[in-house]
């Protein structure tokens, strides 16, 4: 489904991203096998967008993000970019390999160990999502799904009774390269993902948003 040229196109035409993040999708590309995963600079603006709508509405408390997938911290950088002091990303990545080169990105980002009062904090959670996100205690204000596909209707069912008033849950690669478009294609994760994301439009819960972005983003929230 990802055109090269046009995603060219599109990215030339986001507005400006911070200096650490180039620096990481630079080391990314050199340094990870399969650098493609990055969340990348569109869909990076659209998180930042995306927290900024949400964050204003939310006035009395600490705005709480839940990442599972962290890969190498680009998508984690976005959600935090626009928080404020007291705020809060929690990023779950089952790769421990991983570890080391998120945390020096997070530290260049200023989110790492040299952070300040001022900055919203970034809790890196290495270990398996399924058996972690029981473990975190609180509501979420946002939840960003992008990990093992296989996954998604057990995590979304582990965080959908934790949604804040008018939280939302992200749900990345749904269009899975455009393999859910053809009915013939019977492999395991493409009928999951054509089925639940189908079972999430048709729950009278939630309103859903399929955005062709990238590899599909499907956005749910609670009705109102």
């Amino acid at each position: 489904m990802r055109e090269p040229a046009l995603y060219a196109y599109l990215d030339a035409r986001c507005g400006p991203v911070p200096e650490y993040l180039h620096t990481v999708e630079r080391n990314t590309h050199l340094h990870v096998l399969k650098p493609q995963m990055i969340t990348g600079r569109m869909q990076g603006r659209f998180l930042v967008w995306l927290v900024s709508w949400l964050r204003a509405a939310v006035r009395d408390r600490p705005f709480r993000v839940l990442e599972v997938g962290t890969f190498t911290a680009y998508g984690a950088l976005c959600l935090a970019e626009r928080l404020h002091a007291g705020d809060e990303v929690h990023t779950i990545e089952i790769n421990d390999e991983l570890e080391p080169r998120i945390r020096t990105h997070l530290e260049l980002a200023g989110f790492g160990a040299s952070r300040t009062p001022e900055t919203p904090s970034i809790h890196l959670h290495i270990g398996d999502a399924n058996a972690l996100i029981p473990t975190l205690p609180g509501h979420w204000d946002l939840v960003y799904l992008d990990a093992k596909k296989d996954d998604y209707p057990a995590q979304f069912a582990m965080v959908e009774g934790r949604l804040a008033p008018g939280g939302i849950v992200l749900l990345d690669n749904t269009l899975w390269d455009g393999q859910v478009l053809d009915e013939r294609e019977q492999r395991a994760t493409t009928v999951l993902l054509r089925e639940f994301t189908l079972v999430l439009a048709q729950d009278p819960r939630w309103e859903t948003l399929m955005l062709p972005m990238s590899d599909g983003l499907l956005m749910v929230r609670g009705k109102d």
